[in-house]
């Protein structure tokens, strides 16, 4: 029994090993003082995430996440429009901070810079929306 119950508890800790994020970060911003939407594979990401005009996301994985960013604005007649500023299918590298950014004129740009072991993390993008902490 006891051997059995040693197994199972080594192959737990060896799933979990494997399915470690690679310190991943995401960050989009915004210069424009206008209200946007960011979806990360068809899930909303909270306000959680966003300080000010940008998002930042830690420990996404390394795969090809499709992002959508749109600009909402109040209609004359009460309702919410959408317009899609970006939507693309991006491959975050791991050890990799991927910065997308867009100016006031619409225009978007992204960039890549390695992260060290430093990394700041602040929640892990569960692919719901939410943030969750590791710290308990």
């Amino acid at each position: 029994m006891k051997k059995i119950t040693l197994l199972v508890l080594v192959a737990i800790f060896s799933i979990q090993a494997f399915a470690t994020y690679n310190n991943i970060r995401l960050l989009v911003s915004t210069t424009a003082k206008q209200n946007y939407i960011l979806l990360i594979d068809g899930f909303t990401v909270g306000n959680k995430y966003k300080n000010g005009s940008s998002y930042f996301i830690n420990d996404i994985n390394s795969a090809t996440h499709r992002i959508q960013l749109y600009k909402q604005t109040n209609s004359i007649f009460g309702g919410n429009k959408r317009k899609v500023v970006y939507d693309n299918g991006l491959f975050l590298k791991a050890n990799t901070e991927t910065i997308i950014s867009l100016n006031m004129f619409g225009s978007v740009t992204i960039n890549e810079q390695p992260l060290g072991n430093s990394g700041n993390n602040n929640g892990v993008w569960n692919g719901s929306g939410n943030k969750t902490n590791n710290d308990g």
